[in-house]
């Protein structure tokens, strides 16, 4: 059985240039042999060859996107390659698989790649991924808008902030997320609008999902003798307005599972 599965995922990469088989297929092999032994006895050789054939896919518009952007692949961390190929293998929607991919093709460069990135996309669905995608877009759009082009970096990107759930909300809205318009969720009673418990409910839970896992923060800002003071965290009893950021972490997760460019992800 592993042999044929083997042959199988030989004859599936013949696709992918030497270069990117230099530095993927080796430990897809030995991923390869876990599919066909644990994962195979649990799931048959169906399940089994189903995750090859997705991991593959995942792997070829890895390289597309390297080939595009004239970058040539170095090996990565075993414990990077391995965790981010076999959940990827595990991934159906195809928004996530582009995700996947550009995960794999900046972790084949000198991007840094947290190991932790693998775990992180394995855990949002498309909507959240999509959430969290438009919340970076924003923040890019605000920062151009009061400081003109600027170069985007990971300490500056919580500087920006959205005041209160309804601006967490218009970003989801204006991503497709939702059924109803941000305007009539905000303002219109909540028994005129059909789906409108639907939509709050997609939208908490996403917002949930990136503030558990530190993609997007929380900090509560109020006024003292003039001044805007922030305070980080959720112990303090005030009166002050509940501001939402991207994280660093967030930051760096976004820009990880976007395609990467000439100049690096």
């Amino acid at each position: 059985m592993q042999d044929q599965n083997l042959e199988l995922v030989k004859a599936g990469s013949e696709g992918l240039s030497k270069g990117i088989l230099d530095s993927l297929l080796a430990p897809f092999h030995a991923l390869t042999m876990k599919f066909c032994g644990e994962l195979g006895e649990a799931l048959g050789s169906y399940g089994t060859l189903l995750r090859m054939k997705i991991g593959l896919k995942v792997m070829k518009r890895a390289e597309e996107m390297l080939v595009n952007a004239g970058i040539e692949p170095r090996s990565m961390p075993r414990k990077i390659f391995v965790p981010l190929l076999e959940d990827a293998s595990l991934e159906d929607d195809r928004g996530l698989q582009e995700r996947w991919a550009a995960l794999l093709a900046n972790a084949a460069t000198d991007s840094c790649i947290l190991p932790s990135f693998p775990d992180i996309l394995r855990q949002l669905s498309c909507r959240d991924a999509v959430f969290l995608n438009a919340i970076l877009d924003n923040v890019v759009a605000m920062m151009e808008h009061h400081y003109g082009a600027v170069r985007m970096a990971a300490r500056i990107v919580g500087e920006i902030a959205f005041k209160g759930r309804d601006e967490m909300l218009y970003i989801f809205s204006e991503a497709g997320l939702t059924r109803n318009d941000a305007r009539l969720l905000t303002t219109v009673h909540p028994d005129d609008i059909p789906g409108e418990d639907d939509d709050h409910a997609k939208f908490r839970i996403s917002l949930d999902t990136l503030l558990r896992l530190r993609l997007v923060q929380v900090t509560q800002r109020f006024e003292v003798d003039g001044r805007h003071m922030k305070i980080d965290g959720t112990g303090l009893q005030s009166r002050g307005e509940d501001y939402y950021s991207m994280t660093a972490l967030g930051h760096e997760f976004v820009m990880a599972c976007r395609p990467p460019s000439s100049g690096g992800a």
